[in-house]
């Protein structure tokens, strides 16, 4: 039976959602990041309009991409939307974009040297897909997954959007509590942190505890130091909502856990907006922010929405699509005899996008524009690191070629480097209808590859195109090419005493310590850094040790370290960064950590100094010198 939702009660559920989300948004903003046990008992600053809130704000660049590319839409649309539209620098966000910047493909763009895939960055926007798909869970969390997969790939930050979004979707149609979480959960892996979180945080309510004591527990076995990792934060949506007596209640239990606030009150104050429509809000919580939405600077370029009203008209709109091109069995109109409910169908006949579930690999779908039967899906496997190479040193990609077309795919396939080097892949290529056809090619990358003069002034990776030339009827057919980048692995050399120095690459963008360190006092490291210009950046040193820091010879940072491991480029810790000016050309860099005779965690990035904070394309890290 297909379930047929009440044009006016989806309506008030989509508006109460949104509402919900900008009381709790504001509620807990002014809070964020405190970790101490909280006491607020209404918003900390009041005013006659909501704070502006990235929870909010990259729901309303989803909606753009839902209104631009259609129902269809995939990860890799949602990524070129936050290239034009986005321009926060925050954590993960900051790490995607630099990645999308230099080239890196999406899928491994929202993973690779990415320290916050496990993050709320993705379950914040969780309920643009639950509002397109009502009373369809799977279909919102498909979509949900393919969001998340931007900046969170591989990572818990997925699979808490895609818990939240199913849960939500099906809260247009079921109430209880208890039951939308079973929904939730049935959508995620038994390895989920997020998915045991929530079920202990349940199995702690179901037995009586009290709210302060369910998030003692939950701190327990799943706090972190990073006060946005989601699976403690989901865990204390839930406990608000489990444990709070009504919209208010519940809103505070969950802000007054503290840590990533404006996520978990907005998430909750979404969710019971949905549940029991705008008209149950109250009035206490409504009348300070009104019907406005705020929208942050560093959202631009495409007509946001300007109120709550306008923004459930358009995703309504969008709604309606969804529904139709996924023949979902949900339709919102008047039902006839009063509102059809049924929760035990499939609720997908057809798939969206597959999500490449290994965030090392670099997936193409060709035609590069098809969205749902691709003739040909293309992976590249450049190793256990993912997207990122060693100068001089030998890299076995691995490219698999599936033909889903009907008719035998006969070519050639080549990889284009700078300077106009091409080299060929596996000969001719046959493959069959429905085959796999995989070659392994050993290519040897350069510094000089690196730092070829590029078009958008960017350096530090390898731009490359995969070119297939396609035969048909005894003549060369048709020829397409897919653009990617690879990351260049930095270069580092570790003193020991002596004099004696060890070279070392590390894939990510964090210091490569060895064994040969551990049990000296001090530990250091030196590399270069290019830099297109002379420029002034912003030096910062993830580190919860005391460090020193010399460029080009000279003392520009001696300090205790952070406090906790916080490796962003927006809000870095005192201690752990300092302004510096670069010269054209290369400069010399060298990071002492006291290391207490064990490893430390040591993470290096190099931004403007001013907001957005955003990194320089024009600036390398320890590409100097080859593989040895």
């Amino acid at each position: 039976m297909p379930i047929v939702l009440d044009r006016e009660k989806y309506l008030s559920s989509v508006y109460g959602g949104w509402l919900g989300k900008n009381i709790g948004g504001t509620l807990g903003g002014p809070v964020e990041g405190r970790k101490e046990l909280l006491h607020l008992s209404f918003y900390p600053v009041v005013s006659s309009e909501p704070l502006p809130n990235d929870d909010l704000d990259l729901q309303l660049v989803s909606l753009h991409a839902l209104e631009q590319y259609g129902a269809r839409l995939t990860t890799a649309q949602l990524c070129q939307e936050w290239l034009d539209h986005v321009g926060f620098q925050y954590g993960e966000y900051g790490y995607t974009l630099t990645n999308l910047r230099r080239g890196i493909p999406p899928g491994p763009a929202g993973w690779y040297d990415n320290p916050f895939i496990d993050c709320m960055g993705a379950p914040i926007r969780s309920e643009i897909w639950a509002m397109v798909a009502p009373g369809a869970p799977r279909l919102a969390g498909r979509l949900a997954m393919a969001d998340g997969w931007v900046d969170h790939a591989g990572g818990e930050g997925v699979w808490g959007e895609v818990f939240l979004a199913a849960l939500e979707s099906a809260a247009f149609v079921r109430h209880d509590p208890y039951e939308l979480i079973e929904i939730g959960l049935a959508m995620l892996p038994e390895s989920s942190r997020v998915g045991a979180a929530v079920r202990d945080t349940v199995r702690w309510c179901r037995e009586g505890l009290d709210w302060l004591a369910v998030r003692e527990r939950i701190l327990a076995k799943y706090g972190h130091e990073d006060f946005t990792n989601a699976p403690q934060n989901i865990a204390f949506t839930m406990l608000g909502w489990l444990c709070g007596r009504d919209f208010e209640d519940s809103l505070l239990k969950a802000v007054n856990c503290g840590y990533d606030t404006d996520c978990t009150a907005a998430t909750l104050g979404a969710i019971l907006g949905i549940i029991h429509g705008a008209q149950a809000l109250p009035d206490r919580w409504v009348k300070p922010i009104g019907d406005r939405i705020v929208v942050s600077k560093e959202i631009s370029g495409f007509p946001a929405p300007q109120t709550l009203d306008e923004l459930t008209r358009r995703v309504a709109a969008v709604c309606d699509e969804v529904l139709s091109v996924y023949d979902a069995g949900v339709t919102v109109g008047q039902p006839p005899g009063g509102e059809l409910v049924s929760l035990d169908q499939p609720y997908m006949v057809d798939q969206p996008p597959i999500v490449n579930e290994d965030p090392r690999l670099i997936r193409f779908c060709l035609p590069i524009s098809s969205v749902r039967e691709p003739e040909m899906v293309v992976t590249i496997d450049a190793g256990p690191d993912g997207p990122v190479v060693v100068p001089g040193r030998e890299t076995a990609l691995r490219l698999s070629f599936t033909n889903q077309g009907r008719d035998e795919w006969q070519g050639v396939a080549c990889l284009n480097l700078p300077g106009g080097e091409e080299i060929l892949i596996g000969g001719d290529l046959a493959i069959a209808p429905g085959a796999t056809q995989t070659v392994i090619r050993t290519v040897t990358f350069s510094v000089d590859h690196a730092l070829a003069p590029r078009p958008d002034g960017a350096a530090g990776t390898i731009p490359v195109v995969l070119v297939l030339r396609r035969h048909r009827f005894g003549t060369l057919w048709t020829i397409q090419r897919v653009n990617f980048s690879l990351a260049v692995a930095h270069r580092w050399e570790i003193c020991l005493e002596g004099g004696e120095r060890l070279v070392r690459f590390s894939p990510t963008s964090e210091i490569p310590w060895p064994d040969e360190v551990l049990g000296r006092e001090w530990h250091r490291a030196e590399t270069v850094v290019e830099a297109g210009q002379e420029q002034t950046v912003r030096l910062i040193v993830a580190v919860t040790r005391p460090l020193k820091v010399e460029l080009n010879g000279r003392p520009v940072l001696e300090s205790d370290g952070g406090k906790t491991f916080w490796p962003v480029y927006h809000w870095p810790e005192e201690g752990t960064f300092t302004n510096v000016t670069l010269k054209k050309g290369t400069n010399t860099l060298a990071i002492s950590v006291r290391g207490n005779g064990d490893r430390v965690r040591t993470r290096l990035a190099i931004v403007r100094p001013e907001p957005p904070y955003q990194v320089p394309l024009d600036v390398t890290l320890g590409l100097a010198g080859g593989g040895e």
